[in-house]
């Protein structure tokens, strides 16, 4: 074994003396080598990256399409809308052709009220007869005299529609009982607008009251502004069945008012106790549910 290890050590030592010659002279090769893997390294990463990058085309590809399947579904609102539209004014030209004294269309979504408006010069000829000039014990939907409805634009102040109810109370009955289902504020919150097609253009109404009263409350005042509007509202308010927290009115608004006979607190039998939904004309693209509450106390008659 020491003869080995003898033999072995100049040798090895001989090669030790070759192998440090030999990295002194190509010291400097090896490092470039390593240069050059490095930077090929970094390249084909950059590559990747670049790949990567390259994707992201596809993606918003992908993205327009879903933001085209958005834009189908809107257009597919817009063209509900749009046949919407098209069936009141027809069913509004046609109720005009089979009787002149037709001014207008109403639709209460919830309820069976999607007929057309009648209007004289006084406010008893339709109370006894229908859309066609026809007796019926129910009569017909009829603006009041004062209201202006030859084009949205025409509109006053106030605008008062009419109509018979059942009594007591029945929300399933004929004609504008089914207003009286605006006493639940389940289907107050499910149902807050009212709909009028005047002159072919839909008007959109905004609930914000509904309330019992006697006729000693002047609520069918076609013009509220020139007596004291801040009055007249606060007197709704206080009479409101709901709170309607997020809806402002002004002296500014177009107000449509639904009026029908109502017994209910009418204990001595007057005839002369109403139940009244207030809507205001918004903007249809712009309209927006309402936190509506419960009226802890109205006013009552």
């Amino acid at each position: 074994m020491t003869y080995c290890r003898l033999l072995f050590n100049p040798v090895s030592a001989a090669l030790s003396a070759v192998e440090r010659t030999y990295m002194k002279k190509h010291r400097k090769i090896i490092f470039l080598s390593i240069a050059i893997i490095l930077v090929l390294m970094i390249t084909v990463e950059s590559c990747n990256a670049l790949n990567k990058t390259d994707e992201i085309p596809t993606e918003t590809s992908s993205s327009s399409e879903v933001n085209g399947d958005a834009q189908d579904e809107n257009s597919d609102i817009d063209t509900e809308t749009t046949d919407t539209e098209n069936e009141a004014a027809t069913a509004l030209a046609t109720a005009k052709e089979q009787n002149a004294d037709t001014v207008a269309w109403l639709c209460v979504t919830g309820t069976d009220i999607d007929n057309a408006v009648m209007q004289t010069t006084n406010n008893s000829d339709y109370l006894t007869l229908d859309e066609n000039g026809n007796y019926s014990v129910w009569g017909s939907y009829f603006a009041d005299y004062y209201a202006n409805l030859t084009s949205p634009d025409s509109l006053i102040q106030n605008t008062v529609i009419y109509g018979h109810a059942e009594n007591p109370e029945n929300p399933d009955g004929e004609k504008f009982s089914q207003l009286f289902r605006y006493t639940e504020l389940d289907f107050m919150q499910e149902n807050p607008y009212i709909y009028l097609t005047v002159d072919d253009e839909i008007l959109v109404f905004e609930i914000f009251a509904v309330f019992y009263t006697d006729i000693d409350f002047y609520y069918i005042n076609p013009y509220p502004n020139n007596d004291d509007f801040d009055t007249f509202i606060d007197t709704v308010q206080a009479k409101n069945e709901y709170i309607f927290s997020d809806i402002e009115v002004t002296d500014q608004d177009k107000l449509l008012t639904l009026s029908t006979c109502s017994h209910k607190y009418d204990y001595e039998n007057t005839r002369n106790q109403r139940l009244v939904v207030m809507g205001k004309l918004v903007d249809s693209s712009t309209a927006s549910d309402s936190n509506i509450l419960a009226n802890p106390s109205p006013e009552r008659p």
